[in-house]
């Protein structure tokens, strides 16, 4: 893994720690070597969330910009167990654009 995706996993994960801290206390910030493991925890997670507290959840997938409409297609279409993976999948996609966002504009790239 070069430098870069270190650091990406480092910032990602702080900011969903954040976005998070609401609902969970056990939600920590570990230090994951890759996106992929970042998005275990998450997906596990989530499933928690959705079964202890799925209002704030929601109110938290709102808060982040997840769109209204990839959520309404997850709830209606999908089964239960891919829910939390695809949730954790766009999560992670939506924190790694504003982190790619907000670097290209500190370079003057915007």
């Amino acid at each position: 893994m070069d430098a870069n995706s270190q650091v990406d996993v480092v910032e990602v994960t702080g900011i969903i720690a954040k976005d998070f801290n609401h609902l969970s206390t056990n939600f920590e910030v570990a230090r994951f070597d890759s996106i992929a493991q970042l998005k275990e925890e998450l997906t596990n997670k989530i499933a928690e969330w959705m079964d202890g507290r799925f209002d704030l959840l929601l109110s938290t997938l709102y808060r982040i910009d997840i769109a209204e409409k990839n959520i309404q297609n997850l709830f209606s279409g999908h089964s239960r167990e891919y829910i939390p993976s695809a949730l954790a999948d766009l999560i992670i996609q939506r924190q790694l654009l504003k982190i790619n966002l907000r670097r290209k504009y500190k370079e003057g790239k915007l």
